[in-house]
């Protein structure tokens, strides 16, 4: 029992000790006006910084995202099915592909990529309001 209180208070040490040392070793000091500045480089900032971007590059995000994240599950599922193959576990994975590419198309019938297209002239309103 008291072994588990020991091991709550060596955690949080560890947790706050950082906290603690950085707070010692480097005081919070008085903000002044430039360094509070959303852009601390050296020239006066130019325009708003909510200004309207193009929807499309956030959505590009995503699927990339979403697709990089595919591959971080599929390679060490490649791996395991390579060395313990079992019929189980080559469903799972196609289950998971087939589920994925259900979504592609979704996304390609809603018309997500309709922006990206260059031949695209009736764009629907894409921009951000900020």
């Amino acid at each position: 029992m008291i072994a588990g209180y020991v091991y709550a208070a060596i955690a949080l040490l560890v947790a706050f000790l950082p906290y603690i040392l950085g707070y010692l070793i480097n005081p919070p000091r008085a903000s002044s006006q430039k360094t509070d500045a959303p852009y601390e480089c050296g020239f006066e900032p130019m325009g708003d910084a909510r200004m309207p971007f193009f929807i499309a590059f956030y959505v590009v995000a995503i699927l990339f995202v979403l697709f990089d994240l595919e591959m971080a599950f599929l390679v060490p599922w490649s791996m395991i099915l390579k060395t313990h193959f079992s019929n189980d576990l080559l469903c799972t994975g196609w289950l998971f592909l087939l589920i994925l590419c259900a979504g592609l198309y979704y996304e390609w019938k809603q018309g997500v990529f309709e922006c990206l297209s260059s031949r695209s002239t009736d764009r629907p309103d894409t921009h951000s309001r900020g």
